[in-house]
């Protein structure tokens, strides 16, 4: 007579923190990993040091050579369309179309620096940065003391916020463009 010897068989309750710590490694290596999607047309390329800026969305948004948007860290400047019913339109907030035309006349075909912060894109896959003309110029804080943009600081990216308010207390006592009224 053959006495067959019984595997034992691994309980759930042992083998249960195991399958939650791989389930858990696999998470987190998943997370660390994603940056997010890359919408259609944009580049994978890395963050570059500088670029060529080819187009300018509006003032705070453009695209560089290398088919990157750029979102300006530490500010907001109106917006010049909005989203209506799933689709973008022609709708200009005062100072709008003046804020884009500064960033057109200070950044468009000309060769910038970028700066980054502690984060390097935003929900919808854009660089954020702050832009630097060859000159040094901080084209950022060149909205805010003209009064076309107002500042927005996003923690943890703060680096200029103290400058920016410095630039946006000084366009509001001198009632320069949003600051106007």
């Amino acid at each position: 007579m053959v006495i067959q010897k019984r595997k034992k068989k691994t309980s759930f309750k042992k083998a249960t923190p195991w399958i939650l710590t791989g389930v858990a490694f696999v998470c987190i290596v998943i997370r660390l990993a994603h940056q997010g999607p890359v919408p259609a047309g944009r580049s994978l390329e890395p963050f570059p040091d500088e670029a060529v800026v080819v187009r300018v969305i509006d003032g705070d948004t453009v695209i560089l050579g290398t088919n990157q948007h750029v979102r300006y860290l530490g500010i907001d400047t109106p917006e010049i369309r909005k989203k209506i019913r799933g689709v973008w339109e022609y709708a200009p907030e005062p100072y709008g179309e003046a804020a884009k035309a500064a960033n057109v006349a200070l950044v468009e075909g000309r060769r910038v620096q970028l700066e980054y912060d502690r984060e390097r894109l935003d929900k919808y896959g854009r660089i954020l940065a702050y832009v630097r003309l060859e000159d040094g110029t901080l084209v950022n804080g060149e909205l805010v003391r003209a009064g076309l943009a107002r500042v927005l600081i996003i923690p943890p990216n703060d680096r200029y916020s103290g400058l920016f308010y410095q630039f946006e207390r000084e366009a509001r006592e001198e009632k320069k463009g949003i600051w106007a009224k």
